[in-house]
């Protein structure tokens, strides 16, 4: 799997390096999964390095901190987290915040915090900048966004709602086009 989710990386490094001028973004979900193979970690690291000489922001996302150090001692997880300039930490786990401390420099008191936010609480980490945040999602974003059975419904019907509107609207213009 890391080999097939490597080469569409590459393919998508490709084509983000033919045009320097624009501003990109190169994001990378479930990053845990390439760093559980040697030569997929460190192609992920060549282009956190490579994609900012080409205007790109690269976002790494991943469920578990721990998935992502599991692999080699943590070596290419590390390595990674530390060439991120920008860092959000939402909630963790105590084991997962006491691994992370040491990696990128947290305080006893940031250590802490980070295993008592609640959903859409994070600490920002720019530089020597350290902020928690706090991040609403708007309606559009929440139905793109969010799995549960209640809100996927939701979008659903409102999809469906809005067909049916463009349908009658397409209807209503035809009719006058024959008046």
């Amino acid at each position: 799997l890391s080999l097939s989710i490597f080469m569409a990386m590459d393919f998508c490094q490709s084509k983000i390096m033919e045009d320097r001028t624009k501003n990109k973004f190169f994001i990378i979900d479930e990053c845990w999964k390439l760093m559980q193979n040697s030569f997929a970690a460190s192609g992920v690291m060549k282009s956190i390095r490579t994609l900012r000489a080409y205007s790109t922001c690269v976002i790494l996302g991943s469920q578990s901190i721990e998935e992502l150090l599991s692999f080699d001692g943590g070596k290419y997880g590390a390595t990674v987290l530390n060439n991120c300039a920008t860092k959000i930490l939402m909630s963790m786990k105590e084991q997962s915040a006491t691994m992370v401390q040491d990696i990128i420099d947290l305080s006893d008191d940031e250590t802490e915090m980070i295993t008592k936010l609640k959903a859409g609480q994070g600490l920002l980490l720019a530089g020597e900048t350290r902020s928690f945040i706090s991040m609403t999602p708007s309606e559009a974003e929440k139905m793109l966004t969010f799995t549960d059975n209640e809100t996927l419904e939701k979008y659903l019907d409102i999809k469906k709602q809005k067909e049916e509107e463009q349908k009658l609207q397409e209807l209503y213009e035809e009719s006058e086009d024959l008046d």
